[in-house]
């Protein structure tokens, strides 16, 4: 006659492999189903797959002192908040869900027109950008360019945090091949003059 096993009853580290084909936020749930679920959810086996292959290539471009961690899970959520790279030039943050990559670019990175110039553009410190600074524009009054652009429906900006608020500029499709995203953002209907936008940075990250 066939006896049966329970989950529980087999070892540690077959259990932590199981788990491993969950998500991130399926292992944090299994913690509170029993002990023994919550040892084997906590296992390097666990998160290691749930980190990105390349996480410790990124943590060497850490632009402050690197992050040290006694566990992986540990480092797994220390990396859902953002972490500079690149000098500061670059956020590299985790999706806590999902363990997806989430990239800011800082605006001092962006190729902003007359940028160069402070009588139109600044960047002054700011304690509430990830960065440190914010690009801000002082004023500038844009010129007519006639021609015809495919009319689309227009963004509404949502908060993203109690300062911050967020456009989506647009989505694409990465195939884990080496491409070249490029990022336009303007407004060209209202020829007038223009103040007071504020800049953070522009962020890559997966659709939800």
């Amino acid at each position: 006659m066939a006896t049966k096993t329970g989950i529980s009853e087999l070892p540690h580290d077959v259990i932590s492999l199981l788990i491993s084909f969950t998500s991130p936020a399926d292992a944090v749930r299994l913690t509170a189903v029993s002990t023994i679920m919550q040892s084997a959810s906590s296992s390097d086996i666990v998160w290691r797959r749930f980190l990105p292959s390349d996480v410790f290539e990124i943590l060497s471009r850490a632009a402050s002192e690197p992050v040290e961690d006694a566990s992986l899970k540990q480092l797994y959520f220390r990396l859902c908040k953002p972490i500079l790279i690149d000098d500061g030039s670059m956020s590299f943050a985790l999706e806590k869900s999902t363990g997806a990559k989430c990239l800011m670019i800082s605006p001092k990175e962006l190729r902003i027109t007359w940028g160069d110039d402070r009588s139109y553009w600044t960047f002054p410190p700011d304690c509430n950008s990830r960065f440190g600074v914010v690009g801000e524009l002082l004023h500038v009054i844009l010129q007519p360019r006639w021609r015809k652009v495919p009319k689309k429906a227009p963004q509404t900006p949502l908060m993203r945090d109690e300062v911050w608020m967020e456009i989506e500029m647009g989505q694409f499709f990465n195939d884990d091949r080496d491409q070249v995203v490029r990022v336009k953002f303007q407004q060209v209907k209202e020829m007038n003059w223009k103040w007071g936008l504020n800049v953070q940075g522009i962020e890559f990250r997966p659709k939800n």
